[in-house]
């Protein structure tokens, strides 16, 4: 007996040299359960809402800290319904503000729609949608707010709302063989033209993407040269007006061309145009009382990405704008959960993911792999990586994605006594799917967990009875009033010149 003794004192001694601790390692369920306090789920709403870290169904850990996520999952992992779906929900229960992505539409009328619209329904929420898909529900005009702006006299913002709009747009180009002047100049272009039409003094339901492209031609070049020497013009505006129309007539009407090639998704298109000529939702809503936000994307054409960005990148300007004047943070909380991210572009992204946070606004992104996001955002991707502090992986066959992800689990000392990954790269390709649930790799500051996350089937709280949604049509059945060339010029050109305006209209 005393020799055991003996040799168990010994081995201590030099065990921890030979088989050191190791520097990571996976939490705990009880360590997931203190730093994520469970809640029991019923029909009662949530303090707070979050994405879960863990659910059996009936009590889930929530992360409720305000940091920005990142969830990787390829086709087929359950991305909806094990990770987007559940998360809309806990929110709901929490009565915070919701601005989703529903690609294909399963979330509003399809097979996650009685989870979701349920649980909207059942907290008092206003639902929203801008359906890209079938165009009904509501519209969103992306000249309206800058236009707004214009005639307060805040002429430097609306510019600025311009420009990064246009910018959007453009790029389209990128990747392409065609000279940047082109683009650069095409935007400088809409620009100019833009705060010509907001200049003209007319009605509101003139001012949208159609009156814009009925004035991209010659006409609307004669219109303009007329509106800079007849309207009292700030001299940003004065000064991009005549950048253009001082071209030679091919370099200008080259640069015209490429600004209306920009605005063709919404010309084209007679439903987008009729959705994109009104606003029927005040984004100032979103401060008194819960709101949900659907954009509705069809996933099979990229027509309408440029769409979805612009109105998310607007959104997105306009709660930081209400941010300030409630104090520097909005009353309400409010999440975008950004399902197949990399499919649309969102202007200035990494300024949006890294200010955010103090303005009350949090940010869920999903997207099948890195490749793709790196794609998709090639500047602002390092920035998302590095302020996503939460990161929800379910699958991907990226052997990059799964080489990076093995790396970021630290290492520990296997029995050889040499270092090996926490997570290998084997490990995480054979992470579980099952009809009830899909288990995900889940990562935060000082946190590694492999949890299940149960299917939204499997929340006995989130079941309501059966109910075919449908989206409800807010758009105006009268026809799109624009303006033409030669009604610009009545508007603009004074009473007193006759002759010009007679040999114009000729």
């Amino acid at each position: 007996m005393q020799n055991s003794s003996a040799c168990y004192d010994y081995e201590a001694d030099w065990r921890p040299y030979v088989f050191p601790e190791p520097t990571s390692r996976l939490s705990s369920l009880e360590e997931i359960r203190r730093l994520y306090p469970p809640v029991t789920l019923t029909h009662q709403p949530l303090q707070s809402g979050g994405m879960p870290v863990w659910s059996d169904g009936n009590t889930v850990c929530l992360n409720t800290r305000d940091e920005m996520t990142l969830g990787i999952g390829f086709t087929g992992a359950g991305k909806s319904r094990r990770g987007v779906a559940p998360t809309i929900a806990m929110l709901a229960k929490a009565r915070e503000n919701i601005v989703a992505i529903d690609v294909k539409g399963e979330l509003t009328t399809g097979s996650l729609s009685p989870y979701v619209r349920g649980v909207l329904e059942e907290n008092g929420y206003q639902t929203v949608f801008f359906d890209l898909r079938g165009f009904q529900g509501d519209g969103f005009n992306p000249l309206l707010l800058p236009y707004r702006l214009y005639r307060e006299g805040n002429v430097g913002e609306a510019i600025r709302l311009l420009h990064e709009q246009y910018t959007n747009l453009s790029h389209v180009y990128n990747g392409t063989t065609a000279d940047p002047f082109w683009t650069l100049e095409g935007v400088l272009c809409l620009v100019g033209f833009t705060c010509g039409l907001f200049a003209a003094g007319l009605e509101e339901e003139r001012i949208h993407m159609l009156s814009l492209a009925m004035l991209l031609n010659d006409d609307g070049c004669s219109v303009m040269q007329t509106v800079r020497n007849s309207c009292n013009l700030p001299d940003i505006v004065r000064s991009s007006l005549n950048s253009i129309l001082s071209m030679p007539e091919r370099t200008r009407m080259s640069v015209v061309a490429t600004a209306y090639s920009m605005l063709q998704p919404f010309v084209v298109n007679d439903r987008l145009m009729r959705m994109t000529s009104c606003t029927t939702f005040d984004f100032e809503e979103m401060t008194r009382h819960p709101c949900a936000v659907f954009l509705i994307v069809p996933d099979e054409v990229d027509s309408y990405d440029p769409f979805v960005g612009i109105l998310l990148d607007q959104l997105s300007g306009s709660l930081v704008q209400q941010a300030y004047r409630c104090g520097g943070s909005l009353p309400i909380r409010t999440n975008f959960v950004c399902d197949e991210f990399a499919q649309y572009f969102i202007q200035n992204m990494s300024r949006n993911i890294s200010a955010h946070r103090s303005r009350n606004i949090r940010w869920y992104i999903w997207c099948q792999g890195l490749e793709q996001l790196k794609t998709a955002y090639p500047k602002d991707a390092p920035v998302i990586l590095e302020n996503c502090a939460n990161l929800y992986f379910m699958n991907s066959p990226e052997l990059g994605l799964l080489k990076y992800l093995s790396e970021r689990s630290g290492s520990l000392t296997g029995s050889d006594g040499l270092p090996r990954p926490l997570l290998r790269v084997q490990d995480l390709q054979t992470l579980q799917k099952t009809r009830s649930y899909t288990e995900t790799y889940f990562s935060a500051p000082g946190v590694q967990f492999i949890s299940r996350l149960p299917d939204i089937s499997q929340y006995p709280c989130l079941q309501f009875a059966p109910k075919t949604y449908t989206i409800p049509c807010h758009l105006p059945h009268t026809r799109v009033l624009s303006v033409t060339p030669k009604q610009m010029l009545r508007a603009t050109m004074p009473s007193n010149d006759r002759s010009a305006r007679k040999e114009f209209l000729a």
